[in-house]
């Protein structure tokens, strides 16, 4: 999640920290009173409403809670780790596909 806080020169990233699913929390941008967050949870966890509540039960401006895309290496982890559906053998696909294409062509043995 991105969140970005007007915590009034509060320890905000500490009190994020703590919320329960929080697993990190880096500090990606600052200006003044104002305070930019990436807040990372436990996979499937969603933490918005703790986010958000903790963040007004302090008195501090929520000025922004969006999700965040995912970063390269999610992606890569996420490609590499999912088992595809039944792979079919690509050169015999591509025969395949070329003789339903033209069937007059096709070699017969």
């Amino acid at each position: 999640m991105y969140v970005q806080v007007d915590a009034r020169g509060a320890d905000a990233k500490t009190t994020l920290e703590a919320i329960p699913g929080v697993t990190h929390v880096s500090s990606s941008d600052a200006r003044g009173d104002l305070t930019s967050f990436e807040v990372n949870s436990e996979s499937g966890r969603d933490v918005r409403r703790e986010l958000a509540s903790t963040i007004v039960s302090q008195g501090w401006g929520l000025l922004e809670l969006r999700p965040l895309r995912m970063s390269l290496e999610e992606i890569f982890l996420r490609l590499t780790t999912e088992e595809p559906d039944a792979p079919a053998e690509p050169a015999q696909e591509a025969t395949d596909l070329a003789a339903a294409a033209h069937p007059e062509e096709a070699v017969h043995e």
